[in-house]
Order: C-alpha cells, then structure tokens, then sequence
C-alpha cells in the first residue's frame, strides 16, 4: 500500500505538514482496489465512531491500513497535537481546530471520512472540514 507523502508549507513564517491529495488517492485506491485482505463496509452518518474500526497508529503523523478480523478496511491517521490552523484560534491557540485523527473507509455507494478533533466549542468559531 502506497505511504502518504508530506508538503512542507511556509505560510506567514509557519510551517506546517500537509497530506499530499495524490497520495490520499493513491492510499485509498489501495485500500478498497489492490488490497485484497479489506473489504468495505457502511458507516452510520449518526455522530457515533462506534460505527468505526479504529486502531489508531502509536506514532504521531503517520496512517495505516487497519484491517479487522471481519475484513473491514480503514484508512486511519494519527495527527500529531498541538498542530492546529492558526488562523481560526489567532490570536489565542486554542486546540478547537486541531485535528487527532482522520480516518476513511467506503462501500458500494458511499466514500465515509471521521474527523476527530482535539476538542470543539460549539458556537464560539465553528470548525468546518
């Protein structure tokens, strides 16, 4: 299964990591195209991860292929904290837009992706992905 690769972005003096889209692509179409172990399965748009088969990896910033004993298929990043977006929380830095994790599966009819944030305030500066 291909690896994501990394982007290193200069931005107003802060440098941040980006997940390269070709790279997303490439992992996904391993996941449910050359990746004979996984298959797909439905997730439940409710709120709820239970729906999820999630094995988040130990190691900050990096992903893998998590497959079950039932075959399920998940593609799930671990994000490395305190990471988040300055400009939403500037000037504090608040952890409201700092992602945790990203994971992404699908079946016959549906792409599903679970965003998981470090924390989120409803209301004050709404987080949208």
């Amino acid at each position: 299964m291909p690896v994501p690769s990394f982007v290193s972005v200069e931005h107003n003096g802060v440098s941040s990591r980006l997940v390269v889209s070709l790279a997303l692509l490439g992992a996904l179409a391993g996941l449910f195209g050359l990746h004979s172990d996984a298959v797909a399965y439905t997730i439940v748009p409710d709120g709820n991860a239970s729906d999820w088969n999630l094995n988040v990896p130990a190691s900050p910033d990096t992903a893998h292929l998590y497959v079950d004993t039932s075959s399920r298929g998940t593609l799930v990043w671990a994000d490395r904290g305190a990471d988040e977006r300055a400009d939403l929380t500037f000037p504090d830095r608040d952890t409201e837009a700092d992602i945790r994790t990203f994971a992404v599966t699908a079946d016959a009819n549906a792409l599903y992706f679970l965003v998981a944030m470090d924390s989120t305030v409803v209301g004050v500066r709404p987080v949208q992905v």
